[in-house]
């Protein structure tokens, strides 16, 4: 292309802006604009900035109540979205952007919903899963499993046209070292994990029940998986958290995309004057080791998460997390110094 007709190419999008009128979504479609630097920055290699900003320009026009929410909580979602490298269009199951009304701040914020395929695909992109599944198990369908030394489960869907309600779901990790992992969640640990939810009444737990049972036991057995878990499944599974107990999920200091925030915020693509949330929630590694001490010092994971001011281990802060653990060992210290005298 010739500097003239770039120069030409440059002028008619100029005149098409001009021309477009002044509404709420062609006003979000400049901010969008205005981030794809930042956007690309955050984005895998092999995914184009263009096709998320469409992405999320549809999203958005397929649910104009986004608008309404802080420009900031929205734009961190977006951003969220690109460094998982997940698209939020809701259709393919990977993302979804859902606005809330925080009646504590008295607003509209975005969360975003991982959902049961993006959790697959970041799962797959680990070095030590093989394959992984989840499935949900109806009233007619045969279905037992067992716990122990010798773990089984077995299911044979049934093949009738109402294969009667929902009980349960489970997750199967298989590693490249021929071992297998499992759990499985009965309805009522779904439901009342649906029920914590600040989005447990919209989005894609109305919509899509099933794939978000199937995502809420994949994302516990993730936990326990003898495989380490890839850092965006990682991330993606502390989003979901944070978006069941209603925290906020603004970007940390801490993450790789604080670079992303400044550069936002200091353009003026932030409208909200507040200053970011500190807390931090815990890793996978803080709540797994923290799971073991439990074991060792006979005490439920319940009691410990009240140790960290929570009501449950998914919800302690990191500074929590490493309160808790700290008086977990000294209890495993001073039991053992019992016990020798």
């Amino acid at each position: 292309m010739t500097a003239e007709q770039t120069q030409l190419q440059a002028a008619a999008k100029a005149e098409v802006a001009r021309a477009q009128p002044n509404t709420p979504i062609n006003n979000f479609r400049g901010v969008l604009e205005k981030m794809k630097p930042q956007i690309q920055l955050a984005l895998p290699r092999h995914v184009s900035p263009d096709r998320m900003l469409r992405i999320v320009l549809t999203t958005v026009q397929r649910t104009p109540k986004l608008l309404e929410c802080t420009r900031e909580s929205l734009l961190g979602c977006i951003v969220q979205c690109a460094q998982l490298g997940l698209e939020p269009d809701g259709l393919l199951g990977h993302a979804y952007l859902i606005p809330f009304f925080n009646n504590r701040q008295n607003q509209h914020e975005c969360q975003l919903i991982v959902g049961y395929k993006g959790l697959l695909k970041l799962a797959r992109q680990s070095g030590e899963i093989a394959s992984i599944s989840a499935r949900v198990v109806h009233e007619k369908d045969v279905f037992e499993f067992e716990y122990g030394l010798e773990e089984k489960l077995r299911h044979i869907p049934s093949m009738d046209e109402d294969p009667g309600p929902l009980l349960y779901a489970y997750a199967i990790f298989r590693l490249k070292d021929g071992a297998t992992h499992f759990d499985v969640m009965s309805f009522r640990e779904i439901e009342a994990i649906r029920k914590r939810s600040k989005s447990g009444n919209n989005g894609p737990w109305v919509t899509d029940f099933e794939e978000m049972a199937k995502k809420t036991v994949l994302r516990r057995a993730s936990k326990m998986s003898p495989a380490s878990i890839e850092d965006r499944m990682a991330r993606a599974i502390a989003l979901d958290e944070k978006a069941d107990a209603g925290i906020s999920q603004q970007i940390e200091e801490s993450d790789d995309s604080a670079e992303v925030a400044a550069r936002m915020e200091s353009s003026g693509q932030f409208s909200d004057d507040k200053a970011p949330v500190e807390f931090v929630i815990s890793t996978l590694k803080q709540r797994k080791d923290i799971i073991k001490l439990c074991a060792q010092a006979r005490v439920s994971e319940e009691d410990a998460a009240r140790w960290g001011g929570r009501s449950a281990l998914d919800e302690l802060s990191r500074d929590e997390a490493d309160v808790v653990a700290g008086r977990l060992k000294k209890q495993i210290e001073d039991d053992s110094a019992g016990a020798i005298t």
